[in-house]
């Protein structure tokens, strides 16, 4: 029984270290380090009340991918509380200067024609827990 009990337990342990492989993975790829980098060089030049996404397509492509990426990863992070607190953690200062510089594009996405109310939803909640983190 102890055996038993003692493979299930390395399993899990494996199990969980994929998972957070998997996730260092999908949030530091190339092209999401490239979208961070587009946003933080090029934003620095709009005013936040210029609706800089539609004046340039490569930084909307750039805050689309950013915000898409942390979104899901919210979402695919929300149940496993390890996970969740390992991605909040070790990122904290990428989700919330993002989320605060992408703020305004965000608002429009969610409230125009055709975007959908609440579809970074699981982003706010990601930056909520980081927020919280950086100002304990």
């Amino acid at each position: 029984v102890f055996a038993i009990l003692y493979e299930g337990y390395v399993a899990l342990k494996e199990y969980r270290s994929a998972r957070l492989f998997d996730a260092i993975k999908y949030i530091e790829d190339a092209d999401t380090r490239k979208a961070r980098k587009i946003i933080y060089e090029k934003l620095q030049k709009y005013s936040p009340a210029n609706n800089w996404w539609e004046q340039d397509s490569d930084l909307a492509d750039a805050a689309a991918a950013v915000c898409a990426r942390y979104n899901l990863l919210g979402a695919v992070s929300r149940e496993d509380t390890g996970l969740r607190r390992f991605v909040v953690c070790e990122w904290v200062n990428n989700i919330c200067s993002t989320y605060e510089t992408l703020g305004e594009y965000m608002r429009y996405r969610e409230g125009s024609k055709t975007g959908r109310p609440g579809m970074f939803r699981r982003y706010a909640e990601l930056y909520e827990e980081a927020r919280r983190l950086s100002a304990s």
